[in-house]
């Protein structure tokens, strides 16, 4: 198990009785990282199944490079995190060093020029990847904390990891979900104080941010100014969340005096999940279940 201390606190562990570890090879590790919060699921690829799911609230970690060290030092005598033997091991980062460049316009060798557009990109300390999304013929341009993916190269030399950022899942999950509709839509996803608002309109997608925020306050004003800016109205557009809320989140009941139509997801179709996990609400761990339409 992982070691609790004063940055890692376990919050939530499923873990369906059909998980054998003797058999990861058939299954697939995703795991979703930030500096507040470490979560994963199993997927069983035989049964196309969620099996199990961990969930871990980080804190007081003040540095990538701490960030890095502490995840390594919890998971280090997990009974199976680190192992070689998972089919495939994909990890999800939530920063905000992230831009999307149409696929016509996109370059490879020009990546950091293209992110340096948005962000302050650091090369002697992060990572350039891709992720293509054939849906809506655009590649997400990201970076990771080299001190992360270094984590991962040493304990699993021999294995590549699949690195997306978490606007990917998301975008991958608005897709997976089909909805296409003449009026706009707005779709959020909430952990802790990071905020994704996306917008999408007949099945393409028109906007895509995250946001760092404090207070619901905060939350409320990137709300209402993406909508402003994308001309949506809040007494008749309907939006859409995913995230870490409940009905009785003071964040949750703020919108709901800004905006009339405001709603919860729903977990994406086209894949099972353990019968342990239907206590979980479901609009939970998005974040999660979208990386498997990027797998």
């Amino acid at each position: 198990m992982v070691k609790e201390n004063n940055h890692y606190r376990q919050v939530l562990k499923i873990t369906d009785e059909s998980f054998d570890p003797q058999q990861l090879f058939a299954y697939n590790l995703y795991i979703s990282y930030s500096r507040d919060r470490v979560r994963f699921t199993v997927l069983d690829t035989e049964r196309n199944k969620f099996i199990a799911l961990e969930d871990y609230i980080v804190s007081h970690i003040f540095t990538p490079l701490q960030g890095a060290q502490v995840f390594k030092e919890a998971f280090s005598d997990h009974p199976y995190v680190f192992s070689p033997d998972w089919r495939k091991i994909c990890v999800a980062v939530n920063n905000h060093n992230f831009t999307l460049i149409p696929e016509t316009l996109f370059e490879k060798d020009a990546a950091a020029d293209y992110l340096r557009l948005n962000c302050d990109y650091d090369p002697d300390h992060e990572k350039i990847f891709t992720y293509k999304h054939t849906g809506i013929e655009a590649i997400n341009i990201f970076s990771v904390d080299k001190y992360l993916t270094q984590i991962w190269e040493r304990q699993l030399p021999q294995k590549e990891i699949y690195y997306l950022h978490l606007t990917s899942p998301l975008i991958a999950s608005l897709l997976h979900y089909g909805e296409r509709t003449a009026d706009k839509r707005l779709y959020a996803y909430v952990q802790n104080k990071s905020l994704c608002l996306l917008v999408m309109h007949e099945g393409r997608m028109e906007f895509c941010n995250l946001f760092q925020c404090t207070t619901p306050e905060d939350f409320l004003y990137f709300f209402v100014l993406v909508m402003q800016e994308q001309k949506l109205n809040p007494d008749q557009d309907r939006v859409t969340i995913w995230g870490d809320l409940t009905h009785d989140a003071a964040l949750f009941t703020l919108l709901r005096n800004y905006i009339r139509n405001v709603q919860f997801g729903t977990r994406p179709a086209g894949v099972g999940y353990s019968y342990k996990l239907e206590d979980i609400f479901q609009h939970h761990y998005l974040d999660l279940y979208g990386i498997h339409f990027c797998a």
